[in-house]
């Protein structure tokens, strides 16, 4: 989350964050004032990133803008959390935060897609057909899936020829394919973890365990 961190807390040095002083009240354009004072905006979409990462929430005025269902959207916040991440800098224009958005969500519905846009005041860019990276439409005889990442940690190589491998579900190639069911009880999992009401937080490993997952 350091492109997050960094777009609220600012670089005295190389300052391309203006949203934030140190010590000091924050310093937006006007225009960009009115944008945080509507809930929209580059500086919403960091914080709304940033609050879905930590309390596993999307902005409840969303609703308002696409049709799919809360399951849904929570998928949508972790494929731009993810991109976020993974970009360079941070969009600092709406224009930039658009393509950012688009290049993430270029899977769901336009009608969703632009509602997402429109919530943030983003402009809406030519979007591009829907993407086959997620959802294979059609595979070889006998292929039942296609692993885009395949990591393997330190940890899980024991002693001999043998060790565990799992898929990168922060990638959205893969996290389009784990059930939106898993994505839940990851999620309450690590909420039950932060309440450190260990129980639950064994018994929904339990589950993840039986469903194939970790």
């Amino acid at each position: 989350m350091g492109n997050i961190l960094k777009c609220f807390r600012g670089d005295e040095e190389e300052d391309h964050y203006p949203y934030y002083h140190p010590g000091s009240r924050p310093h937006y354009p006007q225009q960009q004032q009115q944008q945080q004072a509507d809930g929209h905006g580059v500086a919403s979409l960091a914080h709304d990133l940033l609050n879905f990462e930590s309390a596993s929430m999307v902005p409840e005025g969303l609703k308002q803008h696409v049709t799919a269902s809360k399951k849904a959207q929570i998928k949508w916040y972790q494929n731009m959390l993810e991109a976020y991440k993974n970009a360079r800098t941070p969009p600092r224009t709406p224009e930039e935060a658009a393509q950012l958005v688009v290049s993430a969500l270029n899977w769901i519905q336009r009608a969703d897609l632009e509602g997402i846009l429109e919530f943030y005041n983003f402009p809406i860019p030519s979007l591009p057909a829907a993407s086959s990276n997620h959802r294979p439409s059609s595979l070889p005889e006998g292929v039942q899936f296609v692993l885009n990442t395949l990591p393997v940690h330190n940890q899980n190589i024991g002693d001999g020829d043998g060790f565990t491998a799992y898929v990168a579900t922060t990638d959205p190639r893969e996290s389009g394919n784990v059930p939106i069911e898993v994505h839940e009880m990851v999620i309450a999992r690590t909420e039950a973890r932060n309440r450190r009401d260990y129980k639950s937080a064994d018994a929904l490993q339990s589950r993840l365990k039986e469903a194939g997952y970790r």
